[in-house]
């Protein structure tokens, strides 16, 4: 579901929601909240929660793991900075399959590409174990 969506619910279906976005052109991860007012008329607030979702777990030195977080309305991935820094990616928002190819090639990309949608649909989750193509 869009942001329209979202905001139209709210203001002719009388439907709150909140919901989670990485906005690719800031370089942000978004929580948003949209509430009706009135017919046709509704109030959203914006938080930015890069910072609270970009902390990961305390792990092991010499484990190579990687976190993100996955819009499945835009398809676009927040890498956390350890993992943005590991991989070496410029920008911490970038578009899943930007990721993966980079990751794992045009091949893996699409397999990883082909769960996803079926996620989308399904429900089910999204396994794609390989050697990454810088050898991890």
């Amino acid at each position: 579901m869009g942001w329209l969506a979202h905001l139209s619910d709210a203001a002719f279906r009388g439907i709150p929601s909140e919901f989670e976005t990485v906005a690719v052109l800031f370089d942000r991860f978004l929580h948003a909240t949209v509430t009706p007012l009135v017919e046709g008329y509704y109030t959203f607030t914006i938080a930015d929660v890069t910072k609270e979702v970009g902390q990961e777990p305390h792990k092991d030195d010499d484990l190579s793991v990687g976190f993100f977080f996955l819009d499945f309305c835009t398809l676009n991935v927040m890498l956390t900075v350890p993992t943005q820094e590991r991989y070496g990616f410029a920008k911490n928002c970038i578009p899943l399959l930007a990721f993966a190819e980079a990751l794992y090639g045009p091949e893996g990309a699409r397999a990883i590409e082909g769960q996803v949608m079926q996620m989308r649909q399904e429900g089910n989750d999204v396994l794609y174990e390989a050697r990454a193509t810088d050898g991890r």
